[in-house]
């Protein structure tokens, strides 16, 4: 039996795990040191959307995504055929962070493809179990995250200075605003996986505000630490700011340790996005064809972007625009038709 703590989990993982490594870096080129208050402003944006999770959520009850496009006829075909697409840029956003993120602190020498290679297999023996074993692998993982994210802060405080934040709202409303979107599509577009869990999405808005406050927290402590002129500069700033980190005066490289979270975090994602794609797919053969695509995708993200530091970057400025589509495009057409068969719904009681 799947506990609500254990789906809880997973919607803690999906509001954050596309944000590291992607979204401190965009919103610090755009607003700098007052990113800090882009995440503030783009949560109060992504508690809309959230909301509309919910409410789609709540209101499907009992049934699979898939069940629901196939009631909707031909829009159901065009949103299912839009969801894979979802899936299939998801599942390819998570492989380039793992390979990008691996290959540049961890295995340096590594061919990316390798590292892909190594994930997918890991996420295929975990699909390969029944659903029960990816939340309670989700839910120790998250007491693990919570527990880093509040070990980094509080051990780097020290090193933080109040004049980082001074002076006080140099950046532009409209950079602010542009870093605010950016935060609400990286935090909120992964939630859409949840679209297909069987829950009623009662505690969605809590998990996001809990994922949210502590990725202000870190990104405080990043502004703090580093200044208003590394943030620009590093591709990697969360990871950057942990070099400052030392245990007892002579243990170092602790980053590399901690910040090996945040490859499980894309771990944890890509098995949630593998897992709802074997769930649209046809049920006879779905966990070999979800396999398949999740092998193709890892050897053509490995050939074509590994090694390739400037194509990779290109596209991690393409993520907040791609998936800010996909919550529309998929997101929009699901509310109205919730909506009218829930008005359709009372009017025939009436």
């Amino acid at each position: 039996m799947i506990t609500k703590k254990q789906r809880l989990s997973i919607i803690y993982f999906l509001s954050r795990a596309v944000f590291l490594g992607v979204g401190y870096s965009l919103m610090f080129a755009s607003a700098g040191k007052d990113a800090w208050l882009s995440i503030i402003l783009g949560t109060l944006i992504g508690i809309i959307i959230v909301l509309a999770i919910k409410f789609v959520m709540k209101n499907k009850k009992d049934i699979s995504l898939k069940e629901v496009f196939k009631k909707m006829k031909f829009w159901g075909v065009i949103l299912e055929i839009l969801y894979f697409l979802f899936l299939m840029f998801l599942m390819y956003e998570c492989i380039l962070i793992m390979q990008t993120m691996t290959t540049s602190f961890f295995l340096v020498n590594s061919p990316p493809l390798f590292v892909g290679a190594t994930g997918a297999f890991l996420v295929i023996m975990t699909i390969k179990e029944n659903n029960t074993t990816i939340f309670k692998v989700a839910e120790i993982l998250a007491i693990i995250a919570v527990l880093t994210t509040l070990i980094t802060c509080i051990t780097l405080i020290p090193y933080g200075e109040i004049k980082a934040f001074l002076p006080a709202l140099t950046a532009s409303p409209k950079a602010i605003l542009i870093s605010s979107l950016y935060y609400t599509a990286i935090s909120t577009g992964p939630i859409l996986l949840a679209l297909d869990f069987q829950d009623d999405g009662k505690h969605l808005i809590k998990t996001y505000l809990a994922s949210s406050f502590f990725l202000l927290l870190l990104g405080l402590v990043i502004i703090a630490v580093l200044g208003p002129v590394l943030i620009q500069i590093y591709r990697f700033p969360e990871y950057m700011v942990l070099k400052r980190i030392k245990i007892m005066d002579f243990i170092e490289k602790v980053e590399n340790i901690i910040s090996i979270i945040w490859i499980l975090d894309a771990f944890m994602i890509l098995v949630t996005t593998t897992h709802n794609l074997k769930n649209l797919l046809p049920e006879k053969g779905s966990k070999i064809i979800s396999s398949i695509i999740l092998i193709i995708l890892t050897i053509i993200t490995g050939i074509v972007f590994g090694g390739n530091y400037i194509l990779v970057l290109e596209t991690y400025h393409l993520v907040p625009l791609i998936l800010g589509i996909f919550i529309i495009l998929i997101l929009l057409p699901l509310v109205i038709y919730t909506i009218l068969k829930h008005k359709k719904r009372r009017h025939s009681q009436l």
